[in-house]
């Protein structure tokens, strides 16, 4: 698939990549949609994930530090 780069400290590394192997979660979500069931991970774990990834972009780009706000249900820039 390509190659992804890991940072330690100011040392990065590229090492081979072949992605995600998450075809078993998508059949389990469209399966899901289907039959109207149930998904084996809750949607509350889904949003968390979404967000953790949205939060560390943001921080990329913006160069500041996201944080959760659980109060407001956003993500704040610092």
């Amino acid at each position: 698939m390509g190659e992804m780069s890991i940072f330690r400290g100011d040392q990065e590394e590229k090492v081979p990549s072949q992605g995600i192997p998450n075809e078993p979660h998508l059949r389990n979500f469209f399966d899901a949609m289907h039959t109207r069931g149930s998904t084996i991970a809750p949607v509350d774990a889904g949003f968390m994930a979404a967000a953790c990834a949205h939060m560390a972009v943001l921080s990329m780009n913006s160069g500041r530090s996201a944080e959760w706000n659980a109060a407001a249900n956003r993500v704040v820039l610092a």
